[in-house]
């Protein structure tokens, strides 16, 4: 086999075999034309399949990169050992910009440390790590950073990241309330198995300081330890409109939520989600230990006003868990100003909170089902308050099927419209006030409790014949002192008489919302009525 260095001299090396090679122990060798046909197939991509286009190779990779690609080897190098002495802004800048028609950045292991907030500015983009606490994007110490990502433009998807705010060590600037890990601020935005760790406000920010997002999707994320800074809000997650629009289509599922935590004070304020928007659905996540000085684990209201806005809202399957008390928590499991909302499946266990659920303001038109309940045990404490702080108040709801095993008050309805219903509900013995505000309810029944706070047995006297007891919002059993002389009875007196005869001590049930009515001859009957649940 000759070699380069026996070949004549001015010999054209074509067809001449020049790359000796070893594989396997067996010598081979590669001619300058196969080289050139080699280097033609790497060069072009022909897609599986009939009817495939050939591209190159260059085109085919364009929409994938790794973050390395634009990095020296020395910052990959700090990187992968996550000693943060080698600069790598820049980078980090180029990598994000180096996507003119979208595509996929990828982030391998490592820990990259930015002194200034990561902006991205081109749709449809995915920045991919490798897992929660793998890649970790974070604010260096001493930063005092305006976020450690943000993206202004739509269709944005973060995914198996971690975002630390570096709260300890100055990484975030504590004063502006809105200082988050991360903020998505424009429409179709997808954050799925993050990590969203010590932001000193908001652990992820989406909303009114950059327009009105829609179709905000947080699937699978552990979201915890932020806010706890004197001077800012302390949510897991904050979303807010431009008033008076609102965001709309909002998924948050699937997620852990644990010790964020709010320093200001007022109902309205939350430790774990803050939502202001339509069409949203809260399912499948677990609170633990979000706290706040006066608000709920996760708040949501519809129109920053009072709540009268549709919400068209579905909170279920949840789990919330306050083991202990924190900060001078007074902290409600889900707080919801809006119309036509679901809450239901939910578990709520609240050691020394407020209320497990509190329904407030204008809200309405909305079903409270299947929860089970224990709410904190101070005083005023419910498992379920509808409450009537500003606005006309909570009517139009059914509250039924929910087991309720402690708390000052089982079920509290505070709001005047009327048109509530509470039925089917357990409220455990150990509750002195099982059911308070009758006469803002339009029907109580079947609900297996204590007494109805207010309401009492009475004894009363027939009038006239035919006479018609006044209808009561609660299922109540009528047993008639002296029966001689009646000749007849029946429940709602346009069905006219139709039961007879009455002995002694007949006792006549009727449920809530109807009424009895006595016929009689002689002496007016003396009736004692009982409620019944």
């Amino acid at each position: 086999m000759p070699k380069i260095s026996q070949l004549p001299a001015g010999t054209a090396p074509t067809g001449i075999e020049i790359l000796p090679a070893v594989q396997g122990g067996v010598t081979s060798s590669f001619s300058f034309n196969q080289l050139a046909a080699l280097s033609a197939t790497l060069g072009t991509y022909t897609p599986p399949g009939a009817g495939a286009v050939p591209t190159t190779i260059a085109a085919k990779l364009a929409p994938y990169r790794s973050i390395f690609d634009f990095m020296t080897a020395a910052q990959i190098a700090d990187v992968q050992a996550r000693t943060s002495l080698v600069p790598i802004e820049a980078a980090v800048s180029s990598a994000t910009a180096a996507f003119p028609n979208g595509g996929t950045l990828y982030c391998p292991t490592g820990l990259y440390d930015l002194t200034t907030i990561t902006s991205i500015l081109t749709s449809n983009f995915t920045l991919l790590g490798d897992g929660q606490g793998a890649t970790v994007f974070r604010a260096k110490a001493a930063a005092n950073s305006s976020g450690v990502i943000q993206s202004l433009v739509a269709n944005v998807t973060l995914e198996r990241i971690t975002f630390d705010g570096n709260r300890a060590n100055g990484g975030l600037n504590p004063t502006p309330s809105f200082e988050s890990c991360v903020r998505l601020s424009g429409s179709n935005n997808k954050i799925i198995n993050c990590e969203v760790r010590f932001g000193t406000g908001y652990g992820m920010y989406t909303g009114a300081a950059a327009g009105t997002p829609t179709q905000l999707v947080v699937d699978g994320c552990w979201i915890h330890d932020n806010g706890g800074v004197i001077s800012s809000t302390g949510y897991g997650i904050g979303i807010e409109g431009t008033a008076p629009a609102p965001t709309t289509d909002i998924t948050i599922v699937n997620n852990r939520f644990e010790n964020n935590y709010n320093t200001v004070t007022g109902p309205g304020t939350s430790a774990a989600i803050n939502i202001a928007g339509t069409r949203i659905v809260v399912a499948n996540n677990y609170f633990l230990n979000n706290y706040n000085v006066n608000g709920g684990q996760c708040v949501l209201y519809s129109d920053q006003v009072l709540g009268a806005t549709d919400g068209l809202m579905v909170v279920c399957n949840n789990v919330i868990e306050q083991t202990g008390n924190f900060g001078g928590d007074l902290t409600c499991g889900f707080e919801i100003e809006a119309n036509k909302v679901v809450c239901c499946n939910n578990v709520v266990k609240e050691a020394l909170g407020v209320d497990a659920i509190r329904f407030e303001v204008s809200a309405g038109d909305s079903v409270i089902s299947n929860n089970v309940l224990v709410a904190g045990l101070n005083t005023g404490n419910s498992g379920i308050n509808l409450i009537k702080t500003i606005g006309v108040g909570v009517g139009r709801t059914r509250i039924n099927d929910n087991h309720i095993l402690s708390g000052n008050i089982g079920i509290n309805v505070q709001a005047n419209p009327g048109n509530v219903i509470v039925i089917d509900n357990y409220i455990d013995s150990s509750i002195t006030k099982p059911i308070v505000g009758n006469t803002n309810i339009a029907i109580i029944r079947n609900n297996q409790c204590g007494a109805i706070a207010g309401v009492t047995g009475t004894t009363t006297t027939a009038g006239a014949s035919p006479f018609t007891f006044p209808v009561l919002n609660y299922d109540a059993t009528y047993q008639l002192g002296n029966p001689q002389g009646i000749t007849s009875w029946g429940l709602d007196s346009a069905s006219g008489p139709f039961l007879a005869p009455i002995g002694v001590n007949t006792q006549i049930f009727c449920k809530a919302g109807h009424s009895v009515t006595l016929w009689w001859l002689t002496t007016a009957s003396v009736i004692n009525i009982q409620p019944q649940q």
